[in-house]
């Protein structure tokens, strides 16, 4: 039997929401998706799809919409689940000993698709609790890496940090000179406080939306690139034969509707608001908070694996943030009022008897 290349050797990495075993009756803040969704017209729109076709191959309805919603040619849209699209942006972009630029702490997929097509990853730490990115660090990190692909998330998961539209296009320019495609994880953008900015993200970058955090259908796997019309032709010609079903093609058509973007403007403020309630009262127990511009945030708990491992038997799970090299903290979500309060109420028992884990 012939062998695999020597750098597919590895393995998954961990990520919030299920992962094969029983949570009980508690809740789960470990999943970055809209408590109050999905929308009933999402899904009355899926009800009434016929599945016994193919879908149209080049998802020309899907894509307009997409390109409709951000006021971009159709030749720059290619649908596919976020994930998906940064594997096969590396695939398609990376060759071995390639070098490759990551900010972090950040999602660590943009490394593992790196990694699986033998490019040699740089990372440039520019998130702190308490400061802005660290542009300047990244921009001296693109001229002395010199990468073929540089991936930055924004909002950055798992810290929640925002970049400056100025700062997105000096770094964009920057790419453009080295002669690097810069990637840009817009998962959370519509998730966040620069909501009604996606117009401020340089039009050079390829731009990943994950519709299924927004809209909580996450299960779809339904989302795209908006990209220079070269990149975007090079990733359909990359993709297998009907590589997005129907369901998710569909979602992705109503997700750029009016009716989508009213549902935005009303679920994302109250989204914001619940976020900000849960961080005051974790900081009400004595903990420390992570500023975030989205949905989630970091808590300073002393031992990740332990205050996790203790909410998961009280029947919560929380994002143990060690997998992204933050020993010290977790990740949480903000849910429904409710299930914030349940979650603040139990959360000293997750605590050791200083008020963290140490």
């Amino acid at each position: 039997m012939p062998e695999p290349k020597p750098w597919l050797h590895l393995p998954p990495l961990p990520h919030g929401g299920p992962d094969g075993t029983a949570v009980g009756e508690g809740r789960d803040f470990s999943v970055n998706s809209n408590p109050f969704g999905p929308p009933p017209e999402l899904l009355e729109h899926l009800r009434e799809l016929a599945l016994a076709s193919y879908p149209d191959p080049s998802y020309k309805e899907a894509r307009a919409a997409a390109a409709a919603h951000h006021g971009a040619p159709l030749e720059r849209v290619t649908l596919g689940s976020a994930a998906e699209l940064i594997y096969r942006l590396a695939a398609c972009y990376l060759r071995p000993n390639d070098a490759v630029l990551v900010a972090t702490p950040t999602f660590g997929e943009y490394a593992r698709a790196s990694q699986l097509q033998g490019a040699r990853v740089a990372t440039c730490a520019v998130y702190r609790r308490g400061a802005p990115p660290d542009a300047a660090a990244l921009a001296r990190a693109v001229e002395s890496v010199r990468p073929a692909l540089v991936w930055l998330c924004h909002p950055n998961n798992p810290t929640g940090h925002a970049w400056e539209a100025g700062a997105l296009h000096e770094l964009a320019e920057r790419c453009a000179a080295r002669g690097a495609l810069l990637v840009l994880d817009a998962a959370y953008l519509e998730l966040s406080e620069r909501a009604s900015a996606p117009a401020e993200l340089p039009e050079g970058a390829v731009q990943l939306h994950a519709l299924t955090k927004t809209f909580a259908v996450a299960g779809l796997r339904a989302g795209y690139a908006l990209a220079p019309a070269e990149v975007a032709e090079v990733l359909r010609r990359a993709a297998p034969p009907w590589s997005v079903s129907t369901p998710a093609a569909a979602a992705v058509r109503w997700c750029r509707s009016p009716a989508a973007a009213a549902f935005v403007r009303h679920s994302v403020p109250r989204l914001l608001a619940e976020r900000r309630a849960l961080q005051r009262g974790l900081c009400a127990l004595g903990l420390e908070v992570w500023e975030s511009a989205t949905s989630f945030f970091l808590v300073e708990v002393g031992s990740a694996s332990a205050v996790s491992a203790r909410a998961r038997a009280a029947g919560f799970r929380l994002r143990d943030a060690s997998s992204l090299g933050l020993d010290s903290c977790v990740r949480l979500a903000a849910g429904r009022p409710e299930d914030n309060h349940r979650l603040l109420a139990a959360f000293p028992r997750f605590l050791g008897p200083g008020g963290s884990d140490a």
